[in-house]
């Protein structure tokens, strides 16, 4: 194919991708995760109610003029189906459990402008009560950056599948926590 005829086509995929938006990749148990809950050794936990805070704003995240979705609606609603599919991949889960975690969506981020190094930001309060008593009250950050070496919708692309992986850094510092596990063992 001509070279012109190429960036024609790639140009107008982008000017496609740009008036619509796309879903965020839906998250899977990682092992490593999975290996950080069963090491809380028969905590089982249920989980409670997930909500943004009202300073997020819009329930997207832009990337370049696409706007990436949570595919359950919003990201408040991503970060508790993540917890859920880890403790359930752990044998954890337990909807009636005496400990339940909730958490409070503060920062949800990815910058992918035109760049080597892209980056996103994740930040979380969980809670976790035991009869509605909060034994468990921390924030949680995570951050990754990457390279990408290709431009236009291509490093969307790849922005888009690096919000697991973002989320699972968040959930691995949840469970890497001493306390968190005593609260879920308590």
């Amino acid at each position: 194919m001509h070279p012109i005829f190429s960036r024609c086509a790639a140009l107008c995929a982008c000017t496609l991708l740009a008036a619509c938006a796309i879903s965020a990749p839906r998250y899977q148990a990682t092992d490593s995760n999975v290996a950080l809950l069963k090491a809380a050794a028969g905590a089982r936990a249920g989980v409670g109610a997930f909500t943004a805070s009202p300073a997020l704003g819009r329930p997207r995240i832009d990337l370049h003029a696409i706007d990436m979705k949570a595919p359950e609606g919003d990201y408040a609603a991503y970060l508790k189906a993540a917890l859920t599919a880890d403790l359930s991949a752990a044998g954890l889960f337990d909807a009636a459990a005496p400990a339940q975690v909730s958490a409070t969506l503060l920062r949800n981020e990815i910058s992918a402008v035109r760049m080597q190094t892209h980056s996103g930001a994740v930040e979380a309060r969980f809670v976790v009560t035991r009869g509605g008593q909060p034994v468990y009250d921390k924030l949680k950050r995570a951050s990754l950056s990457w390279e990408t070496h290709v431009v236009g919708g291509m490093d969307t692309v790849t922005a888009r599948g690096q919000y697991p992986k973002l989320v699972a850094a968040l959930l691995a510092e949840l469970y890497g926590d001493p306390d968190f596990v005593q609260a879920l063992q308590r």
